[in-house]
């Protein structure tokens, strides 16, 4: 089998982890390199990361997985909302520094390589989401990831659910992630009577406290969450939708109110999905990265 390591870029921390199997033999996380480093210095900066931690393990790593936000195909990251780069072909210049097998994939995908570990068979179908800043979406579908022609996997996120809605950063109107975001959440509350809010978390305990406003604001966050659901379950039918990320722990607030927009917007005759929501965990992506490079390396050594 040998030993996975897996690294969760992100815009602020790089998260590296090292796997036998499922179970995680070291744990670390350092600073991004700076937003002003080009792609050489980028690479040079993954290169040492990982020759370092890989220098603490008992043997050489058989592969190394990256998931990272952004755009995602053949080895490079087109567009990264948390990076300034706008191509960046990683695996390309990550072979020739450390010469071993290494795969990129983005965070979505990674967060339903990592979900997928705790089911007790694998779906033929499965959709994850990841609930924060953005919306992140992700399809495993008969015994692999989902990418479109382009190799780009899925971004069920940027799809319209309101015409006349507010144009999101990336230009296009009502969109499902700009309608079932953190700053869509707080701005429900407000909306509802609330106080201005600034973190999730205040939503939620207020909530817990019996507090109108938030509960309002939950039920309609959980609204415009199953009612992007209940379309992407039309398309993919899958047996179970993963939902994991910051804002999936106060699911006992919106979790009633997506379920019940799911059946509205989902086909009478199509089977109803099980949702379940995970709790956020540091290493998600790094070890959802890590199984997937462990899966195309198994993959290639098949005859």
């Amino acid at each position: 089998m040998g030993i996975v390591v897996g690294l969760d870029i992100g815009g602020t921390s790089y998260k590296l982890g090292a796997w036998l199997g499922e179970l995680r033999l070291d744990w670390r996380q350092g600073i991004a390199p700076s937003a002003s480093a080009n792609g050489d210095e980028v690479a040079d900066y993954i290169a040492e990361l990982v020759t370092n931690f890989a220098a603490r393990l008992t043997s050489r790593p058989a592969a190394l997985g990256i998931g990272s936000c952004g755009l995602i195909a053949d080895g490079a990251i087109l567009q990264s909302p948390n990076t300034p780069w706008q191509f960046l072909p990683l695996i390309d210049e990550l072979w020739v520094r450390l010469e071993m097998p290494v795969t990129l994939i983005n965070d979505a995908d990674a967060f339903l390589m990592d979900a997928m570990s705790v089911l007790e068979r694998e779906p033929r179908a499965a959709i994850g989401i990841t609930l924060g800043t953005g919306l992140g979406t992700a399809v495993w579908l008969n015994g692999r990831l989902l990418a479109g022609g382009s190799g780009i996997s899925p971004e069920g996120g940027h799809t319209t659910l309101d015409f006349n809605g507010p144009l999101a950063n990336t230009g296009i109107p009502g969109t499902w992630e700009s309608l079932a975001c953190r700053a869509a959440l707080l701005q429900y509350y407000a909306e509802a009577g609330g106080p201005l809010a600034e973190d999730p978390l205040d939503v939620a305990s207020a909530a817990l406290k019996g507090d109108g406003a938030a509960r309002r604001a939950w039920e309609r966050y959980g609204h415009a969450l199953g009612a992007g659901l209940g379309s992407l379950c039309n398309i993919f039918s899958p047996e179970v939708v993963l939902l994991g990320g910051g804002l999936a722990g106060a699911h006992a607030w919106f979790a009633q109110a997506a379920t019940d927009a799911l059946n509205m917007h989902l086909l009478h005759a199509m089977p109803r999905p099980a949702l379940r929501f995970l709790d956020d965990r540091a290493d998600s992506v790094a070890h959802g990265a890590a199984r997937y490079a462990l899966l195309e390396r198994d993959k290639e050594r098949k005859p």
